[in-house]
């Protein structure tokens, strides 16, 4: 059997709400994060979009160990470790071009358009007129 590469992450928000994870595909994974895409998640239910700490592991189960470790400690000692290598607690996902930015003005959008049908079709019709027999 081989192991894949694997990644422990940390993730946060305005508020510096931590969440710890593993995935085998971070970019993926942080820009699931930053859409909202997961329904029902606690990063979801709390707006976490910001990828501030991450470690790469070839190991699935190295990667899974060390999530468990970090999910064990204290707060401050998370915040230690954030700090110890992205000091200003900036967003690393910003680098690979997954900008919050544009997930949360696409968020906002898709928001407000499921709550006014109307103008959800307005915007259709005006896309896509309707031709004159």
């Amino acid at each position: 059997m081989r192991d894949v590469s694997a990644y422990v992450y940390i993730i946060t928000n305005k508020r510096r709400t931590l969440y710890v994870g593993v995935t085998s595909n971070l970019e993926r994974r942080v820009q699931e994060h930053q859409s909202g895409s997961i329904e029902g998640s606690f990063t979801q239910r709390y707006r976490l979009d910001r990828l501030v700490y991450y470690e790469r592991f070839q190991a699935v189960t190295s990667a899974i160990d060390r999530e468990k470790q970090i999910k064990g400690w204290l707060r401050i000692k998370k915040i230690a470790l954030i700090v110890s290598v992205n000091p200003d607690w900036k967003d690393l996902s910003a680098e690979w071009g997954v900008g919050k930015e544009f997930s949360f003005t696409c968020q906002f959008l898709i928001s407000y358009l499921r709550t006014r049908p109307s103008t959800l079709s307005a915007i259709n019709k005006g896309c896509h007129p309707q031709r004159s027999p």
